[in-house]
């Protein structure tokens, strides 16, 4: 005698149509964004390509100002990161390296994060990860971020504004190296 327990068995395949069929646009939706090894930026965020970048003025862990108006005839790289985003970890060693490569007369690197300042300080992380270039946690100065920094939504997001002052490329997920060099010469 056995006894069948509705635990136990298996969905029926009309059970099974909904679920992969939540798989499918799943899948679809992830093919349809994804653009040369990453993400595609939202929509909005990708409007600013080609506009003037608008100002920011952040501080950053170690308390020195940066403000984008004063970079002006440099190459600026925004990247934004997260200490608990796999991806953005793997891609700290190919920024300390663009770092060294790029003479800091012709290129600005900032990364951002929504990190606590004090986590990242007490945890020492910038010491640990080796990281060579200013980071600014934004957690206290969320009134410095406006639009478009403020649309970013998924990192890493490298968001790279020109000498003139002009935002030229927004691109998420972590870039090869020859990439970053090649965007960082113009």
């Amino acid at each position: 005698m056995s006894k069948s327990s509705a635990g136990n068995t298996p969905p029926s395949r009309a059970g099974l149509l909904p679920i992969l069929g939540g798989i499918a646009i799943a899948l679809l939706v992830l093919a349809a964004t994804t653009k040369q090894g990453g993400l595609s930026p939202s929509a909005s965020l990708q409007d600013w390509v080609g506009k003037p970048a608008p100002e920011l003025d952040v501080v950053d862990l170690n308390g020195s100002r940066h403000r984008l108006s004063e970079m002006r005839g440099k190459r600026v790289f925004l990247v934004f990161w997260g200490t608990n985003c796999v991806p953005c970890i793997h891609e700290i060693p190919t920024l300390k390296a663009l770092r060294e490569e790029v003479p800091e007369s012709s290129m600005v690197l900032l990364g951002l994060t929504g990190d606590d300042k004090d986590f990242l300080i007490k945890k020492q992380v910038v010491e640990k990860l080796g990281i060579n270039y200013p980071i600014i946690s934004y957690t206290g100065q969320l009134d410095r971020i406006v639009t478009p920094y403020r649309n970013v939504n998924m990192i890493p997001t490298l968001m790279v504004i020109g000498p003139e002052g002009r935002i030229d490329s927004i691109a998420v997920g972590g870039k090869p190296k020859e990439e970053l060099l090649a965007l960082a010469r113009g």
